[in-house]
């Protein structure tokens, strides 16, 4: 979307920003369809005790990767 996710530099680089004190990681699925929460998670694997996520929440995908805004309880929970 944005030129291609390289993941191990992504992974790499909040790692890096760990290591410097950062320690809230911003993210949403409307961010590669999911694909950035799962790198996040990944780059967080044995450290997710040390930081706060903050996802957004609003959009989805339907089967044909239509896009509309849902902002239920359901939608936020799942």
């Amino acid at each position: 979307m944005w030129g291609g996710p390289d993941d191990d530099a992504a992974i790499a680089t909040i790692n890096r920003a760990l290591d410097t004190g950062i320690s809230v990681i911003d993210t949403a699925p409307a961010y590669g369809q999911g694909h950035s929460e799962e790198v996040v998670g990944r780059a967080l694997k044995g450290r997710r005790d040390h930081v706060v996520i903050s996802t957004k929440v609003g959009l989805e995908w339907d089967e044909r990767g239509n896009v509309r805004r849902n902002a239920s309880r359901a939608r936020i929970m799942k």
